[in-house]
């Protein structure tokens, strides 16, 4: 151990948790239950808040709003300490990290915690983020509501592992739809996967499957979106479809 704090006349290990999601949260939590306070935890991210993702996919519709916690204020709750700045190396045979900023912090332990990069998924798609600015979703929310889009898909692209939200969306803008007593608009999912979140098991998907079906949500499965461009969705395997807008999650 190289750590510099002491405690009973040992070096207290330092961690260095690099990240400031869930994945970073539930480290600083786990490491506060199982070593308390014989750590030395830090946690470097570039954004000062942590956001709780998951409600994300209300705050178009106005049933949910996202929920933001200052990531200062968790890591001191945890017993640990918080700095916003990004690591850009580290060198684990020397247990050195660096910042943008050329600053070097040494460590005994660490946690990358990084995340993903969320990637456009293919041309003319309007883009659920999560996170970001959501005046795509809404302006295709509207033209729902006002009679100016008609027929709307709402695809899964490649390099997508949680389809979850892509589903809600489409459910979402269905009930919006139904109260405001608009009829006649055709909503579709695109997605790759063999059937409705089949990766939940057969139960979950046969259930999800059978209320699109009810909701008349049709499901075009087992397909991969390329392009969406003058109101014709191309899919993959050869294939196309005339719609009005597509919404899709990121890569």
């Amino acid at each position: 151990m190289n750590g510099a704090t002491e405690q009973d006349g040992k070096p207290i290990p330092r961690v260095l948790i690099v990240g400031g999601g869930v994945a970073a949260v539930e480290a600083m939590l786990a490491l506060r239950d199982l070593a308390g306070d014989r750590l030395e935890v830090r946690v470097f991210a570039p954004r000062r808040d942590f956001v709780y993702r998951p409600l994300a996919v209300g705050e178009p519709f106005g049933t949910a709003q996202i929920l933001r916690f200052d990531l200062g204020r968790l890591a001191e709750d945890c017993g640990a300490s918080f700095e916003a700045a990004s690591i850009a190396a580290v060198d684990p045979e020397a247990r050195e990290a660096r910042t943008h900023d050329g600053a070097t912090i040494s460590y005994d332990y660490l946690i990358l915690a990084s995340g993903v990069q969320l990637l456009w998924p293919f041309p003319g798609a309007t883009v659920f983020w999560g996170v970001a600015d959501e005046a795509g979703i809404e302006h295709t929310l509207r033209g729902l509501r006002e009679g100016e889009l008609r027929r709307v898909a709402f695809s899964l692209p490649d390099g997508c592992s949680w389809a979850l939200p892509v589903y809600e969306l489409a459910l979402l803008a269905d009930a919006e739809l139904s109260k405001a007593g608009v009829e006649g608009a055709h909503l579709m999912v695109v997605t790759p996967e063999e059937a409705p979140l089949k990766v939940f098991g057969t139960q979950a998907s046969a259930d999800l499957s059978a209320l699109l079906a009810a909701r008349g949500i049709e499901v075009v499965a087992g397909a991969h979106p390329v392009k969406f461009e003058q109101g014709i969705l191309s899919i993959a395997p050869g294939g196309e479809g005339a719609v009005d807008a597509v919404v899709s999650l990121p890569r």
